[in-house]
């Protein structure tokens, strides 16, 4: 699996394993979907983290045989109700993630990129369907989508702290965070990147390069506030409020 990632990040094989082949069958969608999922989660500023939940996701990495033993969603446990863990029901099933669906969807249709009707939320989890490959909004589209995964990834492994359950209106609030620090990242560059090309820095491809082109790509998501007495603004989102106590400058 690790060499499988490595084979992607290097842009070396272009091929689908027959895994992620059967697991893109199982949600409605062709190799040719699989492949261009490939594609742009080779190409997205996601974390490693992000990328690697999302590849052992799309090969089934979790399917293990545990004989007549049941190996249960903690999710749903954690509500009294009995539900084998599978890559299928967390992603179209467990009722956890209704809401970071739900958020998804708004997300996507703020930004004037909204995923089509037809898409189920399984293939939008496994393998990003819907997003319009090649698009000014698709590093928008990407963001939103690996946002969402991050936020599972997270809450699935921090299910319960101090004795209460996190979710899930836990993950939305996580997702948004990483929606946002994605635009304060790309504004960022836009106020830093002739001092860090001079300094030796190299270059960042897919930047965006002006405030005009940094609002055309984040319209209808986040826009800066009115810069306040120290000259710095702050980003609002539509899918949230002021994230207060952040400023772009700090990032």
């Amino acid at each position: 699996m690790a060499a499988g990632r490595r084979l992607l990040q290097n842009g070396d094989w272009a091929g689908v394993s027959p895994t992620m082949v059967t697991v893109a069958a199982s949600v409605g969608l062709a190799e040719t979907d699989a492949r261009q999922a490939m594609g742009m989660v080779g190409r997205a500023k996601w974390p490693p983290a992000t990328a690697g939940y999302w590849w052992r996701n799309a090969v089934d990495a979790y399917a293990k045989d545990y004989g007549d033993q049941v190996r249960p969603c903690a999710c749903c446990a954690d509500v009294g109700v009995i539900t084998a863990r599978s890559v299928q029901h967390t992603a179209a099933d467990c009722p956890s993630w209704h809401m970071l669906w739900i958020w998804s969807l708004q997300m996507c249709a703020d930004a004037k990129a909204p995923i089509p009707p037809t898409v189920t939320r399984a293939q939008w989890f496994l393998f990003g369907a819907g997003i319009n490959d090649g698009t000014r909004k698709t590093a928008v589209q990407m963001s939103i989508w690996g946002a969402g995964l991050q936020a599972i990834r997270t809450c699935t492994h921090n299910l319960v702290q101090d004795g209460v359950c996190v979710l899930p209106r836990t993950a939305v609030t996580i997702a948004k965070h990483h929606v946002l620090h994605a635009a304060r990242t790309d504004y960022w560059w836009i106020k830093n990147k002739d001092e860090w090309i001079t300094g030796g820095g190299a270059a960042a491809t897919g930047r965006v390069e002006t405030r005009a082109a940094w609002a055309a790509k984040w319209s209808g998501l986040v826009r800066l506030t009115p810069a306040g007495l120290d000259g710095i603004a702050a980003v609002r989102s539509s899918a949230g409020t002021l994230v207060r106590g952040l400023r772009l400058r700090n990032l």
